[in-house]
């Protein structure tokens, strides 16, 4: 049984990661939520995105109450061209944490919130240090290693030496996983923007 629900999850992650490489992609910058968004957007803000895309619809599983978010990055850079920081994956890349461009972050985007810490220092400072320390994307969405990480654990792992509250987690397979709604729902969060998901 546990090697049937190893497998699953390994299906599960592998389309995750394929799905968006076979797609058809949006062209970078060509997001309506960009230009919006340069306008309201400060360091330390964590932006959440959904849409319509397969791999963003996956953490449907994993949604209790409002619209559905499957990736989520925090701004580091808010001037010029804005840099947000991500952990994400694909078979073509082998996976990365690090800054992105914010039309690259908005690709798949049909629907955005962004969420503010009380104190965006502090959190902003812990994203940069576990975005440097981290060794690629967790393509297992294991929390119990910070060598490796995925979207929203890096947002996790930030938050914690700040904020000690735990993150909501959903039981996947077998292990325990963080989502993007999971970190809306914290209360060290809270929302200064959001789009409209049912207009998309």
């Amino acid at each position: 049984m546990k090697r049937l629900k190893s497998v699953s999850f390994l299906l599960l992650a592998l389309f995750f990661l394929v799905f968006p490489a076979i797609s058809d992609p949006v062209a970078e910058g060509e997001s309506p939520l960009s230009e919006e968004l340069a306008l309201i957007l400060e360091p330390g803000d964590v932006i959440l995105i959904g849409g319509d895309a397969i791999w963003l619809r996956l953490s449907d599983i994993g949604t209790k109450d409002g619209p559905t978010f499957g990736h989520v990055g925090v701004v580091t850079r808010a001037e010029g061209e804005i840099e947000v920081s991500e952990a994400s994956g694909s078979p073509v890349s082998d996976g990365k944490v690090g800054p992105s461009t914010l039309s690259h972050f908005l690709r798949d985007a049909d629907y955005a919130e962004v969420l503010r810490p009380a104190d965006p220092g502090p959190f902003l400072m812990q994203v940069r240090e576990v975005a440097s320390r981290a060794k690629g994307f967790d393509r297992d969405f294991r929390l119990t290693s910070t060598d490796y990480v995925y979207c929203s654990e890096l947002v996790a792992l930030a938050l914690e030496p700040i904020d000690p509250r735990p993150m909501e987690t959903v039981q996947v397979f077998g292990r325990e996983v963080i989502y993007p709604n999971a970190i809306r729902r914290h209360p060290a969060f809270k929302t200064v923007w959001q789009s409209d998901p049912t207009t998309h």
